[in-house]
């Protein structure tokens, strides 16, 4: 069994490249399956192309991206020609309108081979896009979704608006957000050097992005300045993401501090050593943050701040025991917040860490789902 797997960019740290270094790239690991991995900025696993010139290559048509795009086109097609299944990783941009585009000449050409969208976050229903990309995406997601044999998405209610959307039968597989199992050897030597956490503080840690009117954090900020002084100075708030300007606190009395987005591995261990872990909903009923996953497998008490009672982050709260959730208002976080500090002195001011997850949040479950669903299809 052979998989072919588009990735737009393997090299940064968005959920897109996570998910698919994660889900598909370790697929080799299992008995039968050899995957092929390729991204328009490299050729990521048995490529054609050594390291060197990949370097040469991407300065010569890094900066005029469709001369890259089409110098890759014959490369990709012949790996695609080898193998057993396509599977094309969403990212909402041109190069995966390419790889789309691609994936569909492909389904023409080669109508035999088994082709498979995983879109992750939708085009057509990402609250961040404005009308028009909406439209735009809405209209390409529908050509293409009834032009490959199978769709995988994050999550159920997901799958029920693409039922919907699509005119023939097809197969719609939930394939969920995962976290990587934690090494409990790794050490970060300046976890308490000031970088980051302080010793005999509350650290509050949120890792991520807000967005306008779907995920935004001024309420928070004002519980937390209400409650500052109440509670001796003793929370921390550590933000680690691109944030942008708006969202930055001003004219504010509390300590915080915002650091720019790191390696996703760091942040993880950074999420194993905070004392509570923010996690702000989004003001949408289809989309579930990633890192809800990473923060269940942290064993650090989460406190998700949402917005409906909807809200995905809900149910895996609940059943995983995480923490609280309290509405996105000032006076429901404050009630929060004073929760999480009476915890703090009661438990000789240190803040429990729960129970360790063994199963059903990590990569590796996700990977068993996915090899079981080829398998339906290679013996069908």
């Amino acid at each position: 069994m052979k998989i072919a797997v588009l990735i737009p960019d393997i090299n940064n740290n968005s959920p897109c490249s996570i998910r698919a270094k994660n889900l598909y790239l370790p697929l080799n690991d299992y008995s039968g399956i050899s995957v092929k991995a390729n991204s328009v900025k490299l050729c990521f696993r048995n490529s054609l192309i050594s390291n060197k010139n990949q370097k040469i290559i991407y300065r010569i048509f890094g900066k005029i991206p469709l001369m890259f795009i089409f110098y890759y086109f014959n490369i990709i097609q012949k790996m695609l020609k080898t193998s057993d299944f396509i599977i094309s990783v969403n990212s909402s941009n041109c190069i995966t309108l390419f790889y789309y585009l691609l994936l569909n000449f492909i389904k023409i050409k080669y109508p035999a081979k088994i082709t498979i969208m995983d879109l992750g976050d939708p085009f057509a229903f990402n609250p961040v896009n404005n009308r028009n990309k909406v439209f735009m995406y809405s209209m390409m997601e529908k050509y293409l979704i009834n032009r490959v044999d199978c769709l995988f998405v994050t999550t159920e209610q997901t799958k029920s608006l693409y039922i919907n959307k699509i005119k023939k039968t097809k197969k719609i597989f939930v394939i969920e957000q995962a976290t990587t199992k934690s090494n409990d050897k790794t050490v970060i030597n300046d976890i308490y050097d000031g970088k980051y956490f302080k010793k005999n503080k509350i650290n509050l840690l949120y890792t991520g992005r807000f967005y306008k009117k779907i995920r935004e954090p001024y309420e928070f900020y004002k519980a937390l300045e209400a409650i500052y002084f109440k509670t001796d100075e003793i929370f921390n708030l550590v933000i680690i993401g691109n944030i942008d300007n708006p969202f930055i606190p001003k004219k504010i009395n509390f300590y915080y501090q915002i650091h720019a987005t790191i390696d996703n591995e760091y942040i993880c261990n950074l999420q194993r050593k905070a004392d509570v872990l923010l996690l702000f909903g989004n003001d949408s009923q289809y989309q579930l943050p990633g890192k809800i996953f990473e923060y269940a497998g942290s064993t650090t008490r989460v406190l998700s701040i949402i917005n409906t009672t909807t809200d995905l982050s809900i149910p895996i709260v609940k059943k995983f025991n995480l923490g609280k959730y309290c509405f996105n208002r000032s006076s429901d976080i404050q009630e929060a917040l004073e929760d999480i500090y009476s915890n703090y002195l009661e438990n000789n001011y240190q803040i429990k860490k729960n129970k360790k997850i063994e199963k059903g949040i990590y990569w590796i479950d996700r990977r068993e789902e996915i090899k079981n669903i080829l398998n339906l299809f290679h013996y069908e």
